[in-house]
């Protein structure tokens, strides 16, 4: 006995080939017999796909399945790539995010088998690039505004590559606001009342399209506001007093740590205090003024702010007159004129005597007429007092008094006694005083 190996052409044409093997055997008489056996040589399949062959990740890709003659699938790639359907024509594979710094190769094995079961196999292979790291810092992150800030782009697109090769996006609280610039600058400013939180994203993009982004936050804290709330009148009369009745600071939660008061007056002298209420002080005398600065500080550390008003007293009209006598005898007038240092405004006039009872009501004069006053002493025997009073008063409300005592004489009581009444010429009279 012998054997002999036969080898046949692989087929792949999706039927079976047919062949007939014989065998003719020759003895040593020459004597011969033959022997034909028909074999099936069964079709191999054709294993072949297609894929993306670079991307980014994660990511999730499906294949394009050019196989033939395939009953049964078997696909087969890396422990850390996820694969969905893996006996399936069309699988699909989910690639991890390459977090290392150069490009990833994974290399997918497909084999597939005929009813038969006749095998084929085909590798391809996918390049996943490295996820940039994108990245920013800047030398301050919170502060009071405006705050301006230069942000450093730190990004790093991996493989060797330079920052150069990247595109970037800038975003402040969602809005894109510069593509142009690797690094930026973008002045963040203060909310009202209220501290300000934004939110800073940069996006990044690599030559092979990866995108990564980081994201960081900036505080910006309000400034401190000063205000004084006037509650009543600064212009006004003398004496004027301030109080928690006239001014205050007006109270801020947020932006408000310490309030100081400086009430400056004119000759130089300052008042000071703390607190939403000022120090108590006052103007006594007319046509005067108070400096009020109010100085506010912030929990913050960010500049104080200062209010400043004034607190003034208005001239005050004068009053001022004088009388054509200061002593006069019962029945004769007294005649009232200005000085020159009386003002114009409101005349009021009254006269009081020496008990402080009103004898003579008041008298108003839109402006000054000279006056006449005739007061009486009928006592014949003692002098009497009267005041003359003199209010002047301005259209703010503001007056002066002004007043002079006067002296009404008595009448003398004249009176003698006759030792006749009823004489002829030649008698000689005799009076005697009475």
């Amino acid at each position: 006995t012998s054997s002999t190996n036969v080898s046949f052409e692989s087929n792949s044409s999706g039927v079976s080939d047919f062949y007939t093997i014989s065998l003719e055997v020759i003895d040593l008489n020459e004597c011969s017999d033959t022997y034909e056996l028909e074999v099936e040589v069964f079709t191999k399949p054709i294993a072949l796909f297609s894929i993306d062959q670079d991307a980014c990740a994660p990511v999730t890709l499906g294949i394009t399945d050019a196989s033939d003659f395939a009953l049964n699938y078997l696909w087969q790639t890396s422990s850390s790539v996820d694969v969905i359907g893996s006996n399936s024509s069309n699988p699909s594979f989910s690639f991890p995010e390459n977090i290392g710094d150069t490009d990833s190769l994974y290399f997918i094995n497909l084999t597939v088998i005929t009813s038969n079961g006749c095998d084929s196999s085909f590798i391809d292979s996918i390049i996943i690039h490295p996820t940039p790291n994108v990245e920013f810092s800047a030398m301050l992150l919170d502060s009071c505004g405006p705050f301006p800030i230069d942000f450093i782009n730190l990004s790093d697109p991996y493989n060797n590559q330079s920052i150069n090769s990247m595109s970037f996006m800038w975003f402040i609280d969602g809005l894109a606001l510069d593509s142009n610039n690797i690094d930026f600058e973008y002045e963040f400013l203060s909310v009202n009342e209220d501290i300000a939180t934004y939110e800073v994203m940069l996006q990044g993009i690599s030559q092979h399209d990866c995108i990564s982004s980081y994201t960081d936050y900036v505080t910006v804290y309000p400034d401190p506001i000063a205000t004084i709330n006037v509650l009543g009148d600064i212009l006004d009369c003398s004496p004027l007093y301030i109080t928690d009745q006239l001014i205050e600071a007006q109270f801020f939660v947020n932006t408000n740590l310490n309030y100081y008061w400086n009430l400056t007056h004119s000759d130089g002298f300052i008042t000071s205090g703390n607190g939403i209420y000022p120090p108590s002080d006052s103007l006594i005398t007319d046509n005067d003024s108070i400096i009020v600065n109010l100085t506010v500080t912030s929990p913050y550390g960010c500049s104080d702010d200062i209010d400043q008003i004034v607190v003034r007293t208005i001239e005050d009209p004068v009053a001022e007159f004088s009388v054509s006598t200061q002593s006069i005898c019962h029945g004769l007038p007294i005649l009232i004129d200005t000085t020159s240092q009386s003002t114009d405004g409101n005349y009021s006039w009254y006269v009081t005597n020496q008990d402080g009872i009103l004898v003579i009501d008041t008298i108003i004069n839109a402006s000054f007429q000279p006056q006449e006053f005739l007061l009486n002493n009928t006592s014949n025997t003692q002098d009497s007092l009267y005041t003359i009073h003199l209010i002047v008063g301005n259209t703010s409300g503001c007056n002066d008094t002004f007043s002079q005592n006067v002296i009404i004489h008595p009448l003398p009581q004249a009176s003698f006694i006759s030792s006749e009444q009823e004489f002829c010429s030649d008698v000689i009279l005799t009076l005697n005083d009475n």
